[in-house]
C-alpha cells in the first residue's frame, strides 16, 4: 500500500515525485485522506516555510514543508493494536504529529456516558445499552477489527475532518475547520461461501430491544449514534469548529458547532 493513504507532491515540470509521506500505513479502517490538503505559510524562528497541511479522518492534522516534505513541527510513529484476524498484518505503528494535538476526540469510554445524561436520561439509558449489548472497552483510534468480538473506534470513518477540511486565514494566521466527534462500530464476518465478508456489529441473539434499533443502519459500517433521532453516543460536543496557529502548531479556540433544534 505504498502511496495508498498518502500526501504527495510532484514536481509539476518534470512530473517527477519530490517526496511522499504515508500518513495510515495498511488502512482497515476507511481512513482514507477524504480532505483537500491547503498550502499556507508558516513564520517561524525569523523564517517564511512554505506548509502544507493534510487533515484527517482520524482528527490528526499535519503540517509539513511543501518543499521538503519535512514535518514542520514533528511526527513520530507509535506503536498501535495489532489484528488477531488470521491472515491479516497490521502495521505495528501509525504516524501522529507532535503538533497540533487531535482536532476531535480519538477515544471513548463508558463512563463519558454519564455525561450524556444532560441532554437526556432516555438518550443516556439508550447509549449504555448499545455500549453493555456489544460488550465494548474502553476505546481509541486504530483498534483493529475483529471477529470474535465487536469493536468501536473513535474516530470513526465519518470523524474528524473528514471531507470538509481546513481554510487558512492569513492575516490572523490561523487554520480553521469543523470537525467531528463521531464513532463507528464494527465486527469482521466470516465470508459465506462464494461471497464477501462484511464489517457491521451483529446483536446478540438475547439483545435488548432499545440498542436493537441501531442495527437498522444499512451498509459495512455502524455509526455510534441512535438512528432514530441521529443523536450521538458520543460525549458532547458532536460537532466543532476548530482553529489552529499555523505558526506554532497550536490549538488557538474550539467552540462548539451545530444544533439539534429539539434539544
Amino acid at each position: 500500500n505504498l502511496y495508498a493513504n498518502s500526501l504527495l507532491a510532484v514536481d509539476a515540470a518534470t512530473g517527477k515525485l519530490k517526496w511522499y509521506k504515508q500518513l495510515v500505513h495498511h488502512d482497515i479502517w476507511d481512513y482514507d485522506l477524504a480532505a483537500a490538503p491547503i498550502l499556507f505559510d508558516v513564520h517561524r524562528n525569523g523564517r517564511v516555510i512554505p506548509a502544507v497541511g493534510q487533515s484527517t479522518k482520524m482528527s490528526l492534522f499535519f503540517i509539513f514543508n511543501r518543499e521538503t516534505g519535512e514535518p514542520i513541527f514533528g511526527m513520530e510513529e507509535r506503536p498501535v493494536p495489532q489484528s488477531t484476524v488470521p491472515g491479516e498484518k497490521t502495521s505495528k505503528t501509525q504516524p501522529f504529529p507532535l503538533k497540533p494535538v487531535p482536532l476531535a476526540k480519538i477515544s471513548a469510554s463508558r463512563a463519558e456516558l454519564a455525561e450524556l445524561a444532560k441532554i437526556s436520561p432516555e438518550h443516556q439509558k439508550y447509549c449504555e445499552g448499545l455500549w453493555d449489548q456489544y460488550k465494548f472497552a474502553d476505546t481509541g483510534i486504530y483498534i483493529p477489527w475483529r471477529t470474535d468480538e465487536n469493536v468501536l473506534n473513535m474516530p470513526g470513518a465519518q470523524g474528524g475532518s473528514n471531507w470538509m477540511g481546513m481554510t487558512y486565514n492569513a492575516q490572523l494566521g490561523l487554520l480553521i475547520g469543523n470537525v467531528l466527534n463521531a464513532g463507528q462500530l464494527g465486527k469482521l464476518q466470516a465470508a459465506a461461501a462464494g461471497g464477501l465478508g462484511r464489517r457491521g456489529a451483529t446483536p446478540p441473539a438475547n439483545a435488548a430491544p432499545g440498542p436493537q434499533s441501531f442495527n437498522k443502519t444499512p451498509g459495512p459500517f455502524n455509526r455510534y449514534w441512535n438512528t432514530d433521532n441521529m443523536w450521538s453516543c458520543s460525549a458532547s460536543p458532536w460537532g466543532e469548529l476548530v482553529a489552529v496557529n499555523a505558526n506554532t502548531g497550536d490549538i488557538a479556540w474550539r467552540v462548539p458547532l451545530g444544533e439539534f433544534e429539539e434539544l
